[in-house]
């Protein structure tokens, strides 16, 4: 009989030790805190500045495009045969120069972006706040938010905010 209860003991000892080892997995959302913390920063400020010179070409020449079916219509209704084709290639013109100025500037805003991110003072600096940050509150291992590998997180295992804290707070902000 002594020798079950000290067996159980001994289980339930090692198995309390066991169940210790378990590390705490948190997740980190980059993007957030590039758009945060670095918003100030002449890279970002750049990319903003471009991202809106997009946009505001975009609805420019959306509205050209929509003055052209405009004048379309009003072509139609005259019976004007022949403007209405030149109308119709001017629309396809400015449709395709849509497209190809949409994945130009697209193109150029991401490459933007990944430099950025890619650049070793800000990268060192955003990994010394995640590993002051997942050892103050006692995470294992981080991983990217965006990771393809990851299926499901708990809210409670981002530390994001926290991350931006910190840096906020070592660049004195």
């Amino acid at each position: 009989m002594k020798r079950i209860i000290s067996a159980l003991l001994l289980t339930l000892v090692l198995s309390s030790g066991y169940s210790q080892v378990i590390s705490r997995v948190g997740v980190v959302d980059l993007s957030k805190i590039f758009s945060q913390y670095f918003r100030e920063s002449v890279s970002f400020r750049k990319i903003e500045e471009l991202q809106t010179t997009y946009e505001e070409e975009r609805r420019n020449i959306i509205n050209q495009i929509d003055k052209l079916k405009e004048d379309k219509l009003d072509a139609q209704r005259n019976s004007n045969e022949s403007l209405v084709l030149r109308i119709e290639k001017q629309i396809d013109e400015k449709q395709e120069y849509l497209k190809d100025y949409h994945s130009v500037m697209t193109n150029r805003i991401n490459r933007l972006k990944e430099s950025m991110q890619a650049s070793s003072s800000l990268s060192s600096e955003i990994l010394q706040a995640i590993g002051y940050v997942a050892e103050q509150e006692g995470y294992a291992v981080i991983y990217k938010a965006q990771d393809p590998n990851i299926l499901f997180f708990s809210k409670d295992a981002d530390i994001t905010d926290l991350v931006i804290q910190r840096l906020m707070r070592n660049a004195g902000g």
